[in-house]
């Protein structure tokens, strides 16, 4: 049976001071300080040099170049799933900090997408033992 709409009423009204201050300790005030906006700026950069990174080993991999003697063969599928992760961590950043994300992020997300899509792998199931979650998932 649901609650009455006053108990509701009255339930709400003693835990909303409780929930303000509980925001207001968590939430950041827009605009960042700078050194704040500093360290987001840096994380991004941080997930944009792993994308690149990733995105120079799928094109070797794409352009036939040796690999290394010891070095295992490098899947397309997992290194396409990495820089798809790292993209989207970039936009991520943004996100969570309320900012705007560049034009520019999305149009790398969706085109290595895109690249996924013409290569016919992007249903295709990966272990993502990077995911909190550890789930698999697909590129």
């Amino acid at each position: 049976m649901p609650l009455p709409s006053g108990v509701r009423w009255e339930i709400l009204e003693k835990l909303s001071d409780t929930i303000f201050l509980v925001q207001a300790d968590y939430s950041k005030k827009l605009p960042l300080l700078e050194k704040e906006f500093t360290t987001l700026i840096s994380s991004v950069m941080l997930w944009q040099q792993m994308s690149v990174g990733y995105q120079r080993c799928l094109q070797a991999q794409l352009d036939g170049a040796p690999q290394g003697d010891n070095e295992k063969q490098l899947n397309v599928v997992e290194v396409c799933e990495r820089c798809l992760r790292y993209s989207q961590l970039q936009i991520f950043e943004y996100l969570q900090a309320c900012y705007e994300v560049d034009a520019v992020l999305w149009q790398q997300l969706h085109a290595l997408y895109y690249f996924t899509e013409e290569l016919g792998i992007q249903a295709q199931e990966i272990r993502d033992d990077h995911s909190l979650h550890l789930i698999v998932c697909s590129v």
